[in-house]
């Protein structure tokens, strides 16, 4: 019976809307079987939703992972279970999707997840804040991102589902019109999100799922280092870089190392909330990954080990890969079929429950009523003005377009603005929590993040 590995983790987080959130739970105990589990959430739209998840995610994956001991993985019986574990994260994102819908809140948020038990690691995800793992000699993307604008099977998806992929009006206004020149990525359209998958989101109809792709992976005895983070650091660091700008570096140091490399990339400017959290899985708790790497590496190259240099010589003989083979890859849309969310119809009920009304078709609206992904590009107005104005060249109007005959005439002062309700009704938020703004968070082998 192997041992189990020693894990330490570390957090990093710089806010700049607040809207991220990240956790972690060790030594969970499930039945006879324990588990480690670690998560990064990156709100859109408020932080309603991602902190929803982590009120609610453990609870709820508690209810339909398995509680027996785990058989040896080199099994049937050890697929079968690890399969188990694949479709209990399929089944809690799209109940935690359906119980959020019950509250009526429009917002949403990325989803990556961590779950550690023994060796076996399983990583699921919906949206764009990506996992890597880095077992020294390769690096393996542990998950599949759900950005529109570069994942052509996500896209070809939504067009088959009855959306529109295109990007954003010159006029932020929606999708552009025919014949006009988009700016920026590719979107889901109607809701004009940046992401294919999300929990939340349900102002944009059922095109924008919860399904999760769920990856596994071995983690050889040698040791492996885990980086997952929002997309404020993915947009300008790639999965290799990261793994390798943070590898060089102790565990308790590798996000703010990281953190000094995307200031430089950005001239030290935050451009959205950012949040890195580095995981090391390892074989002792007297080890660094960067020294475990070290050792393997020499060991490589002499090509037979000393016993006297390091008791766990032949771990690092026998665990070097040159890739990381994954266990599992299953996309929960196409590996559970049956499991789909009702969560756009159960928000739909809510809403009118609530007494939603829509504006009417001519009424003036507040511009300001959503944030979307990419705030820099002044998105926020473009749903609502959509949706409320007849025609968008209205919103333009010169007042002094008046008759020539008559310089006289005064045009008809404009209707009264129908009031909105905020995008996300108060129930949708918990108190709030003290914040730090401006500095990084870094907690090493706590219990919660936040």
């Amino acid at each position: 019976m192997l041992e189990e590995p020693f894990v330490r983790f570390v957090c990093g987080q710089r806010e700049l809307k607040g809207e991220d959130v990240a956790f972690a739970h060790e030594n969970w105990e499930l039945g006879e079987c324990s588990w480690k589990i670690f998560c990064v959430c990156d709100g859109h739209g408020g932080p309603g939703a991602a902190e929803f998840v982590e009120r609610n995610l453990l609870n709820t994956l508690g209810l339909h992972l398995p509680k027996t001991k785990p058989p040896p993985w080199g099994t049937d019986e050890g697929k079968i279970w690890a399969n188990k574990i694949s479709e209990a994260l399929t089944t809690s994102f799209v109940a935690l999707d359906e119980e959020f819908a019950e509250m009526g809140c429009g917002s949403g948020t990325t989803v990556s997840v961590a779950l550690l038990s023994g060796w076996l690691l399983t990583v699921a995800n919906v949206g764009d804040s990506e996992v890597f793992l880095d077992v020294g000699g390769a690096i393996g993307e542990m998950t599949s991102c759900h950005k529109v604008h570069s994942n052509q099977s996500e896209q070809q998806r939504l067009l088959d589902w009855g959306a529109t992929v295109d990007s954003l009006s010159q006029f932020m206004l929606g999708p552009p019109r025919e014949g006009e020149m988009g700016i920026g990525p590719l979107r889901a359209w109607p809701g004009g999100v940046a992401v294919s998958r999300s929990l939340g989101d349900f102002d944009c109809c059922n095109h924008v799922i919860p399904i999760p792709n769920i990856r596994q992976v071995i983690v050889p005895m040698t040791g492996a280092r885990l980086v997952m983070a929002s997309d404020g650091l993915w947009d300008f660091y790639n999965g290799p870089r990261a793994c390798k700008t943070a590898r060089s570096s102790r565990l308790e140091k590798a996000p703010a190392r990281l953190f000094r490399g995307l200031m430089f990339q950005t001239d030290g400017t935050l451009l959205d909330d950012t949040t890195i959290m580095v995981i090391d899985i390892l074989p002792a708790m007297n080890i660094e990954f960067r020294d475990a790497m070290k050792m393997a590496k020499k060991a490589r190259k002499r090509g037979l080990f000393s016993k006297m240099k390091h008791a766990f010589s032949n771990l690092f003989k026998e665990g070097h890969q040159k890739k990381v083979e994954f266990y599992s890859d299953v996309d929960g849309l196409m590996g559970f079929p049956t499991v789909n969310s009702s969560g756009f119809s159960i928000f739909s009920a809510a809403r009118n429950k609530m007494g939603e009304q829509q504006p009417p078709a001519n009424a003036m609206v507040d511009i300001s009523v959503k944030e979307y992904r990419y705030p820099h590009l002044m998105e926020e107005r473009m749903l609502q003005i959509q949706k409320a104005t007849s025609n968008p060249a209205d919103i333009f109007r010169d007042d002094s377009a008046l008759e020539e005959n008559n310089p006289e005439q005064e045009l008809p002062a404009p209707p009264l603005p129908t009031p909105l309700k905020p995008p996300c009704i108060p129930q949708c938020k918990p108190p709030a929590l003290p914040a730090i703004e401006g500095e990084m968070l870094q907690r090493v082998s706590t219990t919660k993040l936040r």
